[in-house]
């Protein structure tokens, strides 16, 4: 029988786990890596899904797990737990929730 690990954020930290995003490949089969110096490349790698929520997170707060949010930058700590990528950033540095929808 294997245990199983759960991470529990404290206070008003949050924990995320960071999308990664594929290289890009163009109609012609050429990759185009991740561009540090491209806004939009840095802006998706600050963007993660809500896991789980400190128990100082309130509802007026909005955060709800599952959501789509953009983070600071520098604002967070690496969590790698089996084989994944989480990191824990405290509710204060969470920048937006992205609502996906369709395009008209």
């Amino acid at each position: 029988m294997s245990k199983k690990t759960t991470i529990k954020p404290l206070g008003e930290r949050v924990l995320i786990k960071q999308y990664t995003f594929k290289e890009k490949t163009t109609n012609g089969g050429i990759i185009l890596p991740m561009d540090e110096s491209n806004p939009h490349d840095r802006q998706e790698q600050l963007t993660g899904k809500i896991i789980e929520l400190g128990y100082e997170v309130l509802p007026q707060h909005k955060l709800k797990i599952g959501m789509l949010v953009r983070y600071a930058k520098h604002a967070h700590t690496d969590v790698p737990e089996m084989g994944e990528d989480f990191i824990l950033v405290n509710r204060k540095d969470i920048q937006a929730i992205i609502i996906e929808g369709k395009q008209s």
